[in-house]
Parts: structure tokens; C-alpha cells; sequence
């Protein structure tokens, strides 16, 4: 048996590869071009906030602001601080929460309702309110009413009737509450100034509540102060008794208890303690001086020891005793004469005259100096002796005092707690006494640490609603919301629009635009004429006779073909850079071009622009065929009014030749095989792949220069995949703004074959005016309408009715 080998390349499978697509930047440029084509979705919900803003502004009431400012001033009551143990001239952050939280209080609250009779005030107890809280409350109230009527429970039987000082105490609580709610209480900076502010829909009345908590505030600190003096004097006196009653028994105690033992004490210190404390000053003189002593004695005996030579070397003669006069003058002596020979020694040298002199003086100075040093050596051993026998005196009268001390040292220790216990309650007693004198004086005059800086005056300039804030708050969430609106259409647009999308999504080139143009009602019979006279005239080149009606013709629509009637539109431009695309990728001169139109999803066009290429090619004098593969939905057929007979599907069956069966469009030159499928047909892949259409389109090659073949979608359909072999080259169909991008790109990625014979994409149905809201403004596209000159009408705009419409004739396959 014969075996093939295979090579299998390096590379990864291209079936396998997804098409490689630039990594997504966003420029400034993307930015103006998303803000700019989703204007109106940022605009309009602006316009409808503004107008909501301007609604509120002139359905809301107005509403008046009055403001008090209070002093917390700690000078003021610097008694009452001591009282606290506070030194500080400054309030603290805590005393200013805490005077916020009082004037927000229920007792203040509730003695400013009763005090202005707030219960009956209709501007407090039904004050006027805007459309909007009327309609949110109305809403509320209606999303309310079934669970409240769900949660409802009977009332026990034993429930008691509210008296009506019950009733009167429930609304003043309701209403200081709703008091509390619009209280407005802040510090001022970083000052001891406190802000109290009251906003409400009457004027007059927001002033009187403001002055009415400021002077409540500083009433319930004058009675706060007088309470707490009233319980601190109270207890003070009860506690001056307790301390003068423990202070005199104290006192009564230590005179008892000194009497009983007997004991007589001189500066209030017994007198064998008084012994002991002078005995052991004297011994710590007397353990000095023999330490001084000592330390003279070996001073001179360490110079003692050096001898006269030592002396006259320079030693050390220093021995403390400064109180010698003559010791002193010894050594200055010997000072003077040792400098001047060291001078002489220095200047003139040792055999100068006068050296061997001064050396002399020097030697005689030494020996005296010696002499005294050893006279004051004994005299500080005599008194080295003397302080040591008086050390020792000093320790036995010591510890006969000591001995003495021991056997009363616990009775006086008891007599010293007693006496030490009623000098402390004396004391005591004294400063609480001086402290009750002052809250004594305190209390005929209560003073407070609030004063009013600024009284509330009726207000005469609303502040609400703002309206620039009002407008600037609508105008705020309008723009958010259509930046929200804006963002989610973007992160929503996903679908071809430029030439760029058509680029990274298919790797392919990008052969322009079809504009969306509206195709008119009317029509002109045309009919098909035979298949023999179809080849006679193409052999005979007598076109003339081509268009010519004949007898059992089909009728269709000339105008239906927006090619033919507006050749120099832009549509038709794009097809012609179809066919220059085609040219120049598989040249004429090697016979037939077969081109297949095809698309990724139904409904895209393909067949239009399947009929108008045919009709362009054309009208550039080239034979064209135009082939209607779509055997499941024959949508180009149909629109060309070929329902009954035989087709396509009888050809590649081999029930009929071609030749029979190929039809004119009137008008165009274009001819047609058209596809009658039977009903229920199904196997149309298998028909399409097989050799009757390998053979058909080898045979068309032959008699036409151009054989355009409308495929199925290649979405979810095999039937264009099954052509793609028999194919020169692929035109692929997308339709501007609902073709999605990754379903493209995934359909070309499965499909190697079809990416190696395409030809390129075409973007139909563009409405060309919106096209320049997604393009750069560098780009050709933002251009196209300068060009309008060339394409017939210079004044033509892109949003003419004839450009852009309902285009419902076009909507085929």
C-alpha cells in the first residue's frame, strides 16, 4: 500500500490562532469623538434635570435663615472652674460638644415651645412644602400604606383613654423633637463661639426661636451653676462639722496620752532624742577632723620621706597648712631661689659666678624649709591623737543615749502618730473652711460663662432654595447621568463602524463604505429574455438587443439597483474600488473572476450589494454572471421576482443546462442564474460543494469576465464555507454599527481558507453623516463631504432623504 508523508510546519495551527489585534489605547482624540457622537445622551438628560431644577425653584417655598452666636468665656466664671480643678483659660473640645448637645436638648427644646406656643403656630405645626416633597411623600405614604396595614394589630382590650394633659405633653414632645431636627448648633473656627441657627418658612418666627434657645441655654446654665454651688455647700458643711468634731478629738487624744506617760519634750522633740540628734552631729564633726588630721600627717611624712634633695629638686611642698606663717614664707623662699637659678642656669649657664651663689641660697632655703616640715609633722600627730580620743568619747556617750532612747522609743512613736493625726485634721478643717467661705460668697451672686454676642434679627433676605445651587446641582447630576448613559453605550458599542474596526478585526483591507440610501416604490416592468437569445447576442456583442422585452419574461425593478441610477454616487464609487481590488488581485486576463459576497450574520445586504456590483461591472463593459447561491434563503431571487421554475439547484442536479436558465436584469446587462429551491430542501452544503458546481463554474469562466456568486452568511451556516474552494476571491458585507466585532473576528479565525481568499470589507448601510462622530478628525473619512463635488451634486449633503432612509427594499440577505 502506498503511504503519503506529511511535513508539518513549525508554526501553530492558523485555525487555532485568533487574528492579532493591536493592543486599545484611548487618546484625547477617542474622548472628543465619544463625547461628541453621544452628545445628545449627555445633553438631554442636562435639559431635563435643568427644567426639573427650574421646577423646584418655582414650586418651593422660600425659607428664612436667623442665627444667634453665644461666648462660652471661661474668664468669666473662674470659680466656678476651681470648683472643677480646671486652670485652663481656654474651653475645651468636650465643654463645646457639650454645650451643643444642651441647647439641642428636650428640656430646652420643650420650654422654647411652650414659651413661644409653637402647638399653635401654624407656620411650625403645617408649614408650607415643595411639589417634589409632595409628590415623595405622596409616594412614600402609598408604598406605606399596605404594610402598615399589614403590620396593623388590634389594640388590646384593656388599653387606657390618653387624659388630655397626656395629649398636650405627647404633641409638646412631638414638637420639640421636630424643633430638635432643624436646630443647626456648630462651633465658630477654632473659637470658643458657638452658632445656633434655625431655618423655617417664616421669618419672625425663626428669629424668636433662635432667642428663645439662646436665652434658655444661658438660663439652664445659671440654674446648672446655682444647683451644683447649692449641692456643693451642702456637703461642705456637712463635712466642716465631720472635720472640726475629728480634728478636736484628735488634738484631746495626743494631750491625753502625752499626759498619762509622761512625757516632757523641748521644740516639741523629747529630750533623749534631743541628746541623741546633737550626740550624733558631734560625732559626725568629730569623725571629720580626724579624717583632715590624718591626711596631714601623711602629707608630711610623703615630703618627709624625700628628704632636703627632694626639696631642692622641685618636690612637692604643698601640705595645707596656709595657717603657718612661717612654713609659708619657707617655702616662698625656696620658690624664689630655685626660679632664679634656673634663670641663671638658663641665660648664662652653670659656670656663671653667680650660679655657685644662688645654689648655695637654694640649698640653705631646703634645709630650713625641711626643718619646719618636720616640725609641723609632730605637731599634726598631736592632733590627730586628740580628735581620735575625742571620737571615742563621743561613741560611748552615744550609745548610753541610744540605750537610753530605746526604752521610751515606742511611747513617743504612739505620741507622734496622734499628735501628727490632729495637725493634719486641723489642717484639713482650715482649707474647707476657707473654700465654704468663698461658695458662701459665691451663691448671692450665680455667675454664667455664656454671654450673647450677636441677638437673632428677623431675617429679611430668603436663603433657600439657591438657585445657582439649585441649577448647579440639577446641571451636576445631569451630566452624571449622561456620562453613566454615555459610558454604558460605549462599554455597549461593539459593532463595526470605520475603516479601522474593519482593519483589526479581520486582518484584511477595508474597501469602503456603502452609504444607506432609500430605494423608491415604484417600478418598471422588465423581462427576462430566453437563454438562446441571452448567447447569441453575447456571442454576436449586440447588447442592444439584450435589453429588449421579450415574451414569458419575469418583471422586476430598475430602481431597485442604486448603482445604475446614481453611478456617480459614492455607493457606486465603493464598488468600483470593489472591482479595482479585484483587477488587480486575480488580472482578467487569466480567465473569469469568481468573487463571492457574503456576510457574517442574515440581513446585512450582501445581496444589494451583490446586484449593484454586478451592475457597476457592467456598466465598465465586462460580462458579468451574477450566481444565486443562498439555496436556503434565496433573498436575491426573490427581490428579482424569480419564485417558480428551475434554477441552480437543477443545474448542479444536472436536470437542466445553465445556458437555459440565465436571466437579464433589464437595464443593467447583468445576467443571472437564479436559485428556486423546492420546499423542504436541506441538503444544499452537499449540492454546493459538489462536482456539478466545480463544473458549472469552470464552464462560466469561459463566457463572462466577472461571475459574482451571492453566498449564504457565514455565521452559523455551512453553505459559504462549502464555496469557498471554488472560489477566486471573498468580498465580505458588514453592516455599519450592528455587525459585532468579535463575532467577525472569530469567524474569520476559524476559517483559514476564507482569510486567504479575501478580498477585503466593505462597511453598508453607513449613515454618513454619523460616521464622522467616530472617526479622527485627521482621518479621510472626516472629509467625504468635500468630495460631494465629484460625485455629482456640490451642494449635496450626506443627510439628504436620497442618502439616507428607511432603506427597506435593501434589507435581503
Amino acid at each position: 500500500m502506498r503511504q503519503t508523508q506529511f511535513k508539518f510546519a513549525d508554526t501553530s495551527n492558523d485555525l487555532e490562532r485568533p487574528i492579532s489585534k493591536p493592543p486599545e489605547t484611548v487618546t484625547l482624540g477617542q474622548l472628543t469623538r465619544i463625547l461628541r457622537r453621544r452628545r445628545w445622551s449627555i445633553i438631554v438628560p442636562v435639559v431635563i434635570l435643568g427644567i426639573l431644577g427650574i421646577i423646584y425653584l418655582a414650586t418651593t417655598p422660600r425659607s428664612y435663615l436667623a442665627n444667634s452666636l453665644l461666648l462660652l468665656d471661661a474668664n468669666i466664671s473662674r470659680s466656678i472652674e476651681q470648683l472643677g480643678a480646671s486652670e485652663s483659660n481656654n474651653l475645651s473640645e468636650s465643654a463645646l460638644e457639650d454645650a451643643r448637645l444642651i441647647i439641642r436638648s428636650d428640656r430646652i427644646s420643650q420650654s422654647v415651645v411652650k414659651e413661644l406656643d409653637l402647638l399653635d403656630n401654624p407656620s411650625f405645626t403645617s408649614p408650607p412644602s415643595s411639589l417634589f416633597s409632595r409628590l415623595i411623600g405622596g409616594a412614600i405614604n402609598t408604598i406605606r400604606t399596605p404594610i402598615n396595614w399589614l403590620r396593623s394589630k388590634p389594640e388590646p382590650s384593656g388599653t387606657t383613654t390618653l387624659t388630655p394633659e397626656q395629649i398636650t405633653a405627647a404633641r409638646q414632645d412631638l414638637a420639640a423633637r421636630a424643633l430638635q431636627a432643624r436646630i443647626d448648633v456648630g462651633r465658630v473656627g477654632r473659637s470658643s463661639v458657638i452658632s445656633i441657627s434655625y431655618e423655617s418658612y417664616d421669618p419672625a418666627m425663626s428669629a424668636a426661636i433662635v432667642n428663645s434657645l439662646a436665652e434658655g441655654y444661658i438660663a439652664d446654665v445659671l440654674n446648672a451653676n446655682f444647683e451644683a454651688t447649692e449641692r456643693t455647700t451642702n456637703w461642705m458643711q456637712d463635712r466642716l462639722t465631720e472635720l472640726q468634731n475629728q480634728a478636736q478629738q484628735a488634738a484631746l487624744d495626743a494631750e491625753t496620752f502625752r499626759a498619762e506617760h509622761g512625757l516632757v519634750s523641748s521644740r516639741g522633740v523629747s529630750m533623749t532624742k534631743d541628746s541623741v540628734v546633737q550626740l550624733n552631729a558631734e560625732m559626725a564633726n568629730a569623725v571629720s577632723d580626724v579624717a583632715r588630721a590624718r591626711a596631714r600627717v601623711d602629707t608630711y611624712n610623703q615630703i618627709i620621706a624625700g628628704g632636703v634633695q627632694a626639696l631642692v629638686d622641685g618636690g612637692s611642698t604643698g601640705v595645707g597648712g596656709g595657717s603657718d606663717p612661717a612654713l609659708q614664707q619657707a617655702r616662698d623662699t625656696l620658690t624664689d631661689s630655685l626660679a632664679m637659678l634656673n634663670q641663671i642656669k638658663t641665660n648664662f649657664g652653670e659656670d656663671h659666678p653667680q650660679y655657685k651663689v644662688v645654689q648655695r641660697q637654694v640649698q640653705a632655703a631646703a634645709e630650713r624649709l625641711f626643718t619646719l616640715l618636720k616640725q609641723g609633722s609632730a605637731q599634726a600627730k598631736s592632733d590627730l591623737s586628740s580628735a581620735e580620743a575625742k571620737v571615742d568619747a563621743l561613741k560611748n556617750s552615744l550609745g548610753l543615749a541610744i540605750d537610753s532612747d530605746t526604752s521610751s522609743g515606742t511611747v513617743e512613736v504612739q505620741y507622734s502618730a496622734l499628735q501628727q493625726r490632729a495637725d493634719t485634721l486641723s489642717t484639713l478643717y482650715q482649707a474647707f473652711l476657707t473654700k465654704f467661705q468663698e461658695i458662701e460668697q459665691q451663691k448671692s451672686f450665680p455667675v454664667s460663662n455664656v454671654r450673647i454676642l450677636t441677638k437673632a434679627d428677623v431675617p429679611r433676605n430668603p436663603v433657600g432654595p439657591s438657585t445657582k445651587r439649585a441649577l448647579a446641582i440639577s446641571i451636576v447630576l445631569g451630566l452624571i447621568i449622561g456620562m453613566m448613559i454615555t459610558a454604558w453605550q460605549e462599554w455597549r458599542e461593539r459593532f463595526l463602524r470605520t475603516s479601522d474596526d474593519v482593519q483589526d478585526e479581520t486582518g484584511g483591507p477595508f474597501l469602503g463604505y456603502l452609504p444607506e440610501f432609500e430605494t423608491s416604490a415604484q417600478s418598471e416592468p422588465v423581462r427576462s429574455i430566453t437563454s438562446t437569445a441571452v448567447f447569441q447576442n453575447l456571442r454576436d456583442g449586440l447588447a442592444e438587443n439584450i435589453s429588449k422585452p421579450r415574451n414569458g419574461s419575469h418583471s422586476t425593478s430598475e430602481s431597485a439597483i442604486y448603482a445604475v441610477r446614481h453611478p456617480r454616487s459614492f455607493f457606486a464609487e465603493t464598488l468600483r474600488s470593489v472591482r479595482l481590488a479585484a483587477e488587480i488581485r486575480a488580472p482578467v486576463e487569466t480567465g473569469a473572476i469568481v468573487l463571492g459576497v457574503t456576510s457574517a450574520r442574515p440581513e446585512e445586504g450582501k445581496s444589494t450589494v451583490s446586484l449593484n456590483l454586478a451592475a457597476v461591472l457592467n456598466m465598465s463593459n465586462a460580462r458579468v454572471l451574477l450566481i444565486d447561491s443562498d439555496i436556503r434563503r434565496p433573498g436575491l431571487s426573490q427581490r428579482l421576482d424569480f419564485r417558480h421554475g428551475d434554477g441552480l439547484v437543477e443545474v448542479l442536479a444536472g436536470r437542466a443546462p445553465w445556458r437555459n436558465l440565465v436571466r437579464e436584469v433589464e437595464g443593467t446587462g447583468v445576467h443571472i442564474l437564479p436559485c428556486i429551491p423546492p420546499n423542504g430542501f436541506t441538503h444544499s452544503a452537499e449540492l454546493l460543494s459538489s462536482r456539478g458546481m466545480r463544473e458549472l463554474i469552470a464552464e462560466v469562466r469561459g463566457e463572462f469576465d466577472f461571475v459574482i456568486i451571492d453566498l449564504a452568511p457565514l455565521g452559523a451556516i455551512v453553505d459559504a464555507r462549502a464555496m469557498i474552494p471554488n472560489l477566486d476571491t471573498v468580498l465580505l458585507v458588514a453592516s455599519w454599527g450592528k455587525t459585532p466585532k468579535l463575532m467577525l473576528n472569530r469567524i474569520l479565525s476559524a476559517n483559514a481558507a476564507l482569510r486567504e481568499r479575501l478580498l477585503g470589507t466593505v462597511l453598508n448601510r453607513v449613515d454618513m453623516e454619523d460616521l464622522r462622530d467616530f472617526v479622527d478628525v485627521s482621518s479621510t473619512e472626516a472629509y467625504f463631504e468635500d468630495y460631494n463635488g465629484y460625485f455629482g451634486d456640490p451642494g449635496k449633503s450626506w443627510d439628504k432623504p436620497e442618502m439616507r432612509g428607511t432603506n427597506t427594499n435593501t434589507r435581503n440577505n
